[in-house]
């Protein structure tokens, strides 16, 4: 439909609710048609929730930390827009959100809601053959702030460009090979949590 509202686990898949809260969230969405037959379709969508985020020891010298948190979660809220001019035979597509969400604090001693932006920009064409579409595409991607998966939800910045070409035999099957190369990512597999 064109609006949509609903109530969700703001945990994540196959993570049981930590705080009894749910998240919602809207979305409203409108496609028409150009002259030229292409279409096109825009949306605004949006959430708000409390996310409960996974803590554990940071170790800083001969200091280890555990960062604490609002047992009852951290505000965790989204608004959005998106644009997709669908491939007839170019086409592109894009989506940028605003927000907050977990993200550990500088001295590594809290986890608080923070400040956070991203989305990507894409850009495709349709091919037809005998042997079914081919989408080559490429695609910019952006995000800064905090990974609230992530144990300790550190601070997380990624911006790289995806080069790729997708194949569809049939309309059940599509199969993807992509090509990344990463400017900048932040190492969020461990403290400090350096950028690569």
């Amino acid at each position: 439909g064109m609006l949509t509202f609903g109530a969700y686990n703001g945990q994540g898949l196959n993570r049981s609710d930590k705080n009894d809260s749910p998240h919602v969230v809207a979305r409203a969405t409108y496609p028409f048609k150009f002259a030229n037959g292409q279409f096109f379709e825009a949306s605004v969508q949006g959430y708000y929730g409390k996310f409960v985020p996974t803590n554990g020891d940071i170790k800083m010298g001969d200091e280890t930390v555990k960062p604490s948190f609002d047992p009852n979660g951290v505000n965790d809220a989204r608004v959005g827009i998106s644009a997709i001019l669908y491939p007839q035979p170019f086409g592109i597509e894009a989506e940028w959100n605003w927000g907050e969400g977990p993200t550990l604090s500088d001295n590594f001693k809290s986890i608080d809601a923070q400040a956070l932006n991203g989305g990507y920009i894409l850009a495709n064409y349709r091919v037809k053959t005998p042997k079914g579409e081919l989408f080559p595409f490429v695609r910019w991607n952006y995000y800064d702030g905090g990974r609230k998966f992530a144990t300790n939800a550190p601070d997380s910045k990624v911006n790289e460009i995806d080069v790729g070409l997708e194949w569809s035999p049939w309309p059940e099957i599509e199969l993807a090979l992509m090509y990344t190369h990463t400017m900048e990512r932040t190492n969020t597999s461990s403290a400090p949590y350096s950028k690569d």
